[in-house]
């Protein structure tokens, strides 16, 4: 057809759609960046000191190189067992590098593409973005925000549960890729507020989190993942000009499903989710009902319920021939002509003539 491949209202992909970057054939996960620009291209050189902070981050976040993480913290632990963490903290990215060059110069085969651009580390030449789509959200920088009626450069990221890390909330002040050879990595700069005091963090008697904006908290990782971030909106306070009460959103076009069977066999911690995701939020269901199946057959049907004795009851099944079918259907004719006769005109009478004045004629 002439209309293959036209753009139409049925297959535009959504305005939120993310889109998979040139690294969606890499295995590791970090380069499989997902998401797309809306605003701003500006290419220019990083401060030596910040691109430092994210190639850091960059490498924290890296599960793949965790075997190599371990390696180093049982030398150092050789060497002395005193302050393993710190020490590892300041010198394992060094050593890393060192590590990768010299396997890489031997042809080790473990040394991959990625793995060795990631430890050759990124261009100090970036790209910043003022706005970006990612996540089913769209992120505004705060400057751009200022230009604009809506709220998108609030961030929150979700702490680590099992490490009790608390969640994070900021304000997303930079949008920058970092390009490693031919792959490249999406990274938030953001301002964080106070969460690790009661004066910058509450709770009030609705559950509701509020947040003091007019305390921030200087550290040494202001960046983040793009793929980490979520979205949420501030609403002032109106008691208290300096809280915010944080309101968390959800992407448009996202929709929670429950696990399917292969998804629950894979992951046996799914199973215990199903059950409430396919219900209205906070709907609290109090019985589970017994069905039993009935079947229709030569044999007495049997109903049954918890906790009520059983009770037989016969039933005749019903059944049809061929025979009571035609008849049905020629009940289903006469009907019809007796029905038809009803509508005949018969308001005048003498244009009516039968078959004997057609005869005398």
């Amino acid at each position: 057809m002439y209309l293959q491949g036209v753009e139409t209202r049925i297959n535009r992909p959504s305005r939120i759609e993310d889109v998979q970057s040139d690294n969606s054939s890499t295995k590791f996960q970090i380069f499989g960046t997902v998401g797309r620009p809306l605003l701003g291209n500006k290419y220019c050189q990083m401060d030596m000191n910040e691109l430092e902070k994210a190639r850091i981050y960059v490498l924290k976040n890296y599960e793949e190189i965790s075997e190599y993480a371990n390696i180093y913290k049982d030398q150092l632990s050789i060497q002395n067992s005193k302050g393993v963490e710190k020490r590892h903290d300041k010198e394992f990215f060094v050593w890393f590098k060192n590590h990768i060059f010299e396997k890489h110069s031997k042809g080790s085969p473990d040394i991959s593409e990625e793995l060795f651009a990631l430890a050759r580390g990124p261009d100090a030449r970036v790209t910043h973005y003022t706005s970006y789509m990612i996540n089913g959200w769209r992120f505004n920088t705060r400057d751009r925000d200022k230009l604009v009626q809506s709220q998108n450069s609030v961030v929150f990221v979700k702490g680590d549960e099992a490490s009790g890390s608390k969640d994070y909330f900021g304000v997303l002040t930079d949008i920058i890729k970092l390009t490693y050879g031919t792959f490249s990595v999406i990274l938030f700069k953001c301002e964080w507020w106070d969460v690790h005091t009661k004066r910058g963090v509450k709770e009030d008697k609705h559950r509701f989190t509020l947040i003091n904006t007019s305390r921030t908290v200087p550290i040494d990782e202001p960046y983040i993942l793009a793929t980490q971030a979520e979205q949420v909106y501030y609403v002032k306070d109106t008691r208290d000009p300096k809280w915010f009460v944080v309101v968390k959103t959800k992407p448009r076009d996202l929709y929670d499903f429950p696990p399917t069977e292969e998804e629950e066999e894979n992951d046996p911690t799914l199973s215990n989710k199903s059950s409430s995701e396919a219900c209205q939020e906070n709907e609290h269901i109090t019985a589970a009902l017994n069905y039993t199946t009935i079947d229709d057959g030569d044999f007495p049907t049997v109903l049954s319920k918890d906790g009520v004795e059983c009770e037989p009851i016969e039933a005749e099944p019903v059944t049809h021939s061929e025979d009571d079918l035609f008849e049905e259907e020629e009940e289903e004719e006469e009907d019809s002509e007796s029905d038809g006769a009803e509508y005949t005109d018969t308001d005048d009478e003498s244009d009516i003539q039968t078959e004997e004045d057609v005869d005398d004629s």
